[in-house]
């Protein structure tokens, strides 16, 4: 088997950040496609080494960026056009959570069609109550809920072939404006492996939350996926913190500016064992003019801690990035442009090690 990052190539960067945080980038740790597997011990152990180093001095590179960005700009437009529509569907829907052999079934797809993905396998067939749209001339397939009766499934995008060992993920796209563009812009310039969003706004639960509160206000919070205890987006997320290689998950939520007044973003790894110090030293070498606080280091909200996305990378052992935007800073990245680019460009030089604090 070919390394992930040898398929990549040079526009590949990013999953040298997965080897720096102490991820494998490969199917197998350690000699990719020749030699015995490494035991979990030893795994464990370079994964620890790997952190540490890390942290204490990424490797000096130029600075400077390699985006496609017409490629990218491109791709990104029609991938939203096509988001754009499924979650238009979902305004009228209300959230109903999937029984637990439902969430179990699209947990076990998600691996699997992962796994194929990566090794440009045929994907396997779909559970029930679900259809595949594949995006022209693209090695995007975008795969949600069929028919009328909608219940707030999401949507998945997945990337076949060579990709990044990163998955995006926007879960209020509807109450935090902006987050579905900028997420589809930077799934899209990281070349990620998949794409996460929800297809009801959060606040349309079913009226059967636990708090008793009026059906669908913000005391029914069933339909918020990033808390909620069961829905397929979590399950979905769930495979690609069980996948191996794991999946770096860039969770991207919105807040308003008076919530954090002096901050334009704040980035938590939320218990997971990433350093998003470094994320946050690139954002703001990048993003011009922004100041990118870090949980818990710099302030003590927004980070996280009770995401039920977060909560299963940490059993898993994957990396979490919880980024939290202000209303001022989404409205310069929402747009195609500058802003999206410098953004995307954060991450690549974390990757390349060519900004530090």
């Amino acid at each position: 088997m070919m390394c992930e990052s040898a398929r990549l190539g040079p526009k590949g960067s990013l999953p040298l950040l997965l080897l720096a945080l102490g991820f494998c980038t490969v199917q197998c740790c350690g000699a990719c496609g020749s030699g015995p597997s490494a035991t979990k011990a030893e795994l464990g152990a370079a994964q620890v080494e790997q952190a540490r180093k890390f942290r204490r001095a990424p490797p000096e590179l130029p600075r400077g960026v390699p985006l496609r960005a017409n490629g990218h700009k491109e791709l990104a437009s029609r991938l939203l056009g096509t988001l754009q529509e499924l979650r238009s569907r979902g305004r009228g829907a209300r959230f109903r959570p999937p029984m637990e052999d439902e969430a179990q079934g699209y947990r076990d797809w998600t691996l699997r069609a992962l796994e194929a993905a990566s090794e440009s396998r045929v994907s396997p067939r779909l559970p029930s109550g679900f259809s595949r749209f594949d995006l022209p001339d693209s090695p995007i397939m975008v795969v949600s809920e069929s028919g009328d009766s909608l219940r707030g499934a999401g949507a998945l995008a997945l990337r076949e072939g060579a990709a990044a060992p990163v998955v995006v993920e926007a879960p209020h796209t509807f109450y935090d404006r902006g987050t579905l563009e900028i997420a589809v812009a930077l799934f899209a310039a990281l070349e990620a492996r998949a794409l996460l969003i929800n297809t009801v706004h959060r606040y349309r639960g079913n009226g059967l939350a636990s708090m008793g509160g009026p059906r669908g206000s913000a005391s029914d919070p069933v339909a918020d996926v990033a808390h909620t205890p069961r829905s397929f987006f979590a399950a979905a997320h769930e495979a690609t913190a069980r996948a191996r290689p794991a999946l770096l998950a860039v969770q991207v939520h919105g807040y308003r500016d008076q919530r954090v007044p002096g901050f334009d973003a704040v980035l938590s790894a939320a218990g997971s064992s990433l350093d998003p110090e470094h994320f946050a030293h690139c954002m703001e070498h990048y993003l011009t003019g922004a100041r990118v606080g870090v949980y818990p280091r710099d302030l003590r909200d927004l980070g996280g801690t009770r995401n039920r996305q977060a909560q299963s990378s940490v059993q898993f052992g994957a990396p979490f990035l919880h980024v939290e935007l202000s209303a001022r800073l989404r409205a310069r990245l929402r747009q195609p442009g500058p802003g999206q680019s410098a953004f995307a460009a954060a991450f690549f030089s974390v990757s390349e090690g060519s900004c530090r604090p």
